[in-house]
């Protein structure tokens, strides 16, 4: 190892390397692992023993949501449970029906029992067990419940009545238009009020004489506050909605009771949420630790591997290219090693949902990362390869372009024609690839192509011709000189092959097609006929186009032609 500025080694690095969405796949593998091993390792949980009901001594006899009296014991057959809501039931009928005064039910005794009757309905008989349990007599039982029943079904008419609903309904519309009229308030005057305080803070911190206040920009400063209120907004109006809800819900008859339990409906959860959350406390500081130490470790990485990419420091068998490639990959690992650490830590990381989700996931990575994994391991063999570098000119199966950039997954290429076409690693890996660009500046790329010319046509005229036609080729170097080659000798015709250097692969397009030009000018101009692409016999006057007629119409003659003088 060479260390050639070590003051480097910890600078500042502006330039930061694109994520690879290779990341995403190894945080979704590593999930999926994670979430999925502690249930596959975990044994079987034991059965819960079913727990023996406790023996019931009273059940309450309910209107509204309200007790109104208990029974205490059983009646033709019905648990207590079953009788007190047979008798709930009767006494729901009794207040809903308004053409029955509460006055009208009336103690019957009998010979078992001593009843509470309204025209032919028992509402409720009080029997022995029931005097036994409360200590008194069973017509003691019965008044004392009657007066209970009579208040229940009084006060139950007035709430429900029609007085009480049009209140209601009158309230909550007040309560909603009160709503309304705030959220008017608050859109028109909450724009004002946040550039007031975003004005008072850039002020503040433009006169302000602490040095460090003078440092921090003034507009992340108005960015930060106008986040700020618009948070405080949302919170607003969240509570307002709340109050609103609540209120409405308790004017009407209908949802009074619901209105009760909102509050311990919102706050319930709520409470159970920070209860576990304290509890979690102590695993919660251990995860910090393990993030903040994986996060410092991939900054001392970053700064490592920068280094041996600017050459700072050097490996005799590790290419700079490979640096900033190779630390993805151990960020990767480091970003993997803390999740191992923190899993066992993370808030139920040991429930059955938790795990149920890892499960999950793991089916579904197995199932779909088959090629994403094989485009990885494409990429990774690509770069450690150095089979290309960006802004290459290549060739890869049937796509021609240079190369823009590459990511594990894909290659991108942009080609002659400004199209961008994403080929996966994968393809890459396993397609022959042409790089134009790898010795083109060094020994420069031979173009080459071929003419037919008949046998009645010096070889050696031929042979000039096309050095001619190429020399005029702009792109084309001088050093090394163009060459030909006879390739083949056909029936009727001979093959000639004109090759030529340039080192510029990125114009090849262009200087074909103006080779190719330069080829038909200069045969055309000392009237050698070219026999391709096929031939058949011989025409009287050999087949070209005479200098005076290259520019005939449409074609417009350029000012000044090479050819003019």
């Amino acid at each position: 190892m060479r260390l050639t500025n070590s003051s480097n080694v910890l600078s500042p690095f502006a330039n930061k390397v694109r994520r690879s969405r290779f990341c995403g796949l190894i945080f979704a593998l590593l999930i999926a692992g994670l979430l999925t091993f502690p249930l596959l390792a975990q044994d079987p949980p034991e059965q819960d023993k079913p727990e023996q009901p406790e023996q019931d001594i009273a059940a309450p006899v309910v209107l509204d949501g309200k007790p109104v009296f208990e029974v205490s014991a059983t009646f033709q057959g019905a648990t207590i449970q079953e009788r007190a809501a047979n008798i709930s039931a009767r006494l729901k009928k009794l207040a809903d029906d308004t053409s029955v005064a509460v006055d009208d039910v009336r103690i019957v005794e009998t010979e078992n029992s001593v009843d509470l009757v309204y025209g032919d309905t028992v509402i409720f008989a009080a029997i022995d067990p029931d005097a036994e349990a409360a200590e008194k007599t069973k017509r003691s039982v019965a008044e004392e419940n009657l007066v209970n029943i009579k208040n229940a079904v009084s006060a139950y008419r007035v709430k429900y009545g029609w007085q009480s609903a049009l209140t209601g309904v009158g309230l909550a519309l007040v309560t909603i238009g009160v709503f309304i009229v705030l959220l008017i308030l608050i859109k028109k005057n909450f724009p004002k009020l946040r550039d007031w305080v975003e004005d008072q803070a850039a002020g503040f911190i433009g006169s302000t004489k602490w040095r460090v206040l003078t440092l921090i920009d003034v507009n992340q400063v108005k960015v930060t506050i106008g986040f700020l209120m618009n948070l405080i907004r949302l919170a607003a109006l969240v509570a307002l909605l709340f109050v609103t809800v609540q209120l409405v819900l308790g004017f009407l008859p209908w949802t009074r009771n619901l209105a009760n339990e909102l509050l311990t409906l919102l706050i319930g959860p709520l409470r159970t949420l920070g209860a576990a959350l304290i509890s979690e406390i102590p695993n919660l500081i251990f995860i910090i630790v393990v993030i903040v130490l994986a996060f410092y470790a991939i900054k001392i990485l970053r700064a490592f591997f920068t280094a041996i990419h600017r050459e700072t420091i050097t490996f005799k068998s590790f290419a700079p290219e490979w640096a900033m490639f190779t630390f993805r990959l151990v960020k990767i690992g480091v970003v993997i090693l803390a999740l191992i650490v923190c899993f066992p830590y993370i808030p139920g990381s040991d429930s059955e949902a938790f795990r149920a989700i890892g499960i999950f996931l793991g089916v579904l990575v197995s199932f779909g990362s088959t090629s994403i994994v094989a485009n990885a391991v494409g990429g990774i063999t690509l770069n450690y390869l150095r089979t290309f570098n960006i802004g290459d000119r290549v060739k890869i199966g049937d796509y021609t372009g240079d190369i823009v950039r590459w990511t594990l997954q894909v290659t991108h290429l942009r080609t002659i024609k400004n199209e961008e076409i994403m080929v996966p690693n994968s393809m890459v890996v396993g397609s022959q690839i042409v790089n134009y660009s790898t010795y083109a500046k060094n020994n420069g790329l031979i173009l080459n192509t071929k003419v037919t010319i008949g046998y009645d046509t010096p070889w050696r005229q031929v042979h000039a011709m096309l050095i001619m036609a190429a020399e005029q080729t702009e792109g084309v170097l001088s050093e090394p000189k163009p060459f030909i080659l006879q390739t083949a000798l056909n029936d009727f015709y001979a093959e000639y092959q004109l090759n030529a250097y340039t080192n510029e692969p990125k114009k090849m397009a262009k200087m074909y097609s103006d080779l190719h030009e330069n080829i038909q000018d200069v045969f055309n101009e000392y009237g050698v006929q070219i026999m391709s692409p096929n031939y058949i016999d011989d025409r009287a006057e050999p087949t070209f186009v005479p200098k005076e007629k290259w520019f005939e119409p449409p074609a417009k003659k350029p000012e000044k032609h090479e050819d003019d003088g």
